[in-house]
């Protein structure tokens, strides 16, 4: 109702509304809340979407890194021991490390998180605490927790069709498994993101939202046993 509020309160006269019945009229034709942000204006959802799309990136960009730092690759003989330990010479005299500190995308991540996405979070909690906009009860339950938990199904569904298809030899389309795969993940990630701000602002614990947390892990699935399957295969 701020708009209509406003309004009312104009300055100039002119400005506002010319009867009462008027007022009236905009307070009940005012923009509903959304289904899945009960009691969030049509605008603050932007905002929330905003927030947890900084933390996507932000969390993406670190699991990027971790995931880099796992991966074994060949690497320079020369590099600093405080950066690359446990690294292995092969037949052809190439030098490859398992596991490494990798320094830029790791600061990368850790900057993305500091400078933008705790920025945008703490602008976000802010903005919340100034418009004291009205939450639902903390017992209602979160209707993305079921889009998570479809999403990380359709994840593990559709790696499980990926190695079956790999094993009868259909590999047409195996070099855009990785392309589909990330943008799967990232989408997965940001319907996380957001329904872990909606529970804050709700104030809901998330020990009462048990299938997010499953949804959660079983997007985690595809990516960790894929590695996992790689390393077995160069050990």
């Amino acid at each position: 109702h701020d708009e209509a509020v406003r309004r009312a309160l104009a300055p100039d006269p002119a400005h506002r509304f010319p009867t009462a019945a008027a007022f009236a009229a905009a307070l009940r034709t005012a923009p509903h809340s959304t289904a899945l942000h009960p009691g969030l204006p049509p605008d603050e959802v932007v905002w929330l979407r905003a927030a947890a799309a900084a933390w996507t990136i932000a969390s993406a960009a670190v699991l990027y890194a971790l995931l880099l730092c796992v991966t074994p690759r060949e690497l320079d003989p020369d590099l600093p021991p405080l950066v690359v330990q446990g690294v292995r010479t092969l037949a052809d005299g190439s030098v490859v490390s398992m596991a490494r500190f990798e320094t830029v995308p790791l600061l990368l991540g850790l900057a993305t998180t500091l400078f933008v996405a705790l920025p945008v979070h703490g602008a976000l909690v802010g903005r919340w605490r100034r418009l004291a906009l009205p939450a639902p009860p903390t017992t209602t339950p979160l209707q993305h927790a079921r889009w998570q938990f479809l999403a990380g199904a359709v994840l593990c569904g559709a790696y499980v069709g990926r190695t079956l298809l790999e094993g009868q030899g259909m590999v047409a389309f195996t070099p855009y498994i990785p392309v589909v795969a990330g943008l799967a993940e990232v989408v997965a990630l940001w319907w996380f993101w957001t329904a872990l701000l909606e529970a804050l602002r709700r104030g809901r614990a998330l020990r009462s939202e048990p299938i997010l947390l499953i949804g959660f892990a079983l997007g985690l699935i595809p990516p960790v046993h894929n590695l996992a399957r790689y390393l077995a295969s160069i050990t």
